[in-house]
């Protein structure tokens, strides 16, 4: 099954386990489309979808953290209690962090584990300008710094119209973030980052390990803020090998 804010990629009879994943700035729930056939057989995917893009382009577009909780707490209940294991890049490591949070306040339920990537720790400063505020030229230049946009659709007329609002209401939740106190999980957190990652530093990733009150681990992989795609062989080994010791904890 699948819902308007969690799209099911998919679907495993007598499942053990789900995945659940969340998307970067300006990424969307088929961002992760590729990722069923590589990830352990026994284990469903789903991938989470944000307002205002794909599936819910109808919706207004979140302008903070809250807004973007709101908008999915609800449909992630309806999917069930079987245990899962969040994994988040960039804007959507806070984003499962802070789900995984709400679910536990409003609920008594983790995750299993957290895969965290490309993102400081919620207590950590922003260390550049908040590059949302930027007229578009500006806006546009600083997102190329991230190397995830092709030249030659700068000037598209589709990707300012379309996109670009998206990926600029993205950076505002990102930058606006501000994280109130240390909220410890009591699951398993890993954190993974590119070795030409100019934008999350070893030491602001490495912070995540104040968040959790069990296992903390730690991988720097060859790429940069994208290594989730240019490094994928490696990282999905990553995220298998997480897979099978949760799947083992569990039985």
């Amino acid at each position: 099954m699948h819902n308007n804010s969690f799209i099911q990629l998919k679907k495993v009879q007598n499942s053990h386990m789900r995945l659940i994943c969340f998307h970067h700035a300006g990424g969307s729930a088929s961002t992760f489309n590729s990722w069923k056939n590589a990830v352990d057989p026994r284990v469903e995917v789903y991938s989470a979808q944000l307002p205002g893009r794909e599936t819910r382009l109808s919706e207004p577009l979140c302008n903070t953290m809250e807004e973007v909780q709101d908008s999915l707490i609800n449909d992630f209940l309806k999917l069930g209690n079987l245990p899962c294991i969040f994994f988040g890049h960039s804007l959507g490591g806070i984003i499962a962090y802070e789900l995984a949070k709400k679910l536990y306040l409003l609920k008594g339920i983790l995750p299993k584990h957290l895969l965290i990537a490309s993102i400081r720790a919620p207590h950590m400063p922003l260390r550049a300008p908040e590059a949302h505020k930027l007229n578009d030229t500006n806006f546009i230049r600083e997102i190329r710094k991230y190397e995830a946009l092709p030249r030659e659709i700068i000037n598209d007329k589709e990707f300012k119209s379309y996109f670009l609002p998206i990926i600029r209401s993205d950076f505002r939740i990102s930058e606006s973030y501000i994280n109130k106190e240390t909220f410890v999980l009591d699951c398993n957190i890993t954190t993974m980052v590119g070795d030409h990652d100019h934008s999350c530093s070893l030491i602001d990733l490495m912070a995540w390990e104040k968040y959790t009150s069990k296992n903390y681990n730690h991988f720097v992989l060859f790429g940069d803020h994208f290594f989730v795609k240019s490094n994928f062989s490696n990282l999905i080994k990553i995220i298998n090998q997480t897979i099978d010791y949760e799947v083992l904890e569990e039985t």
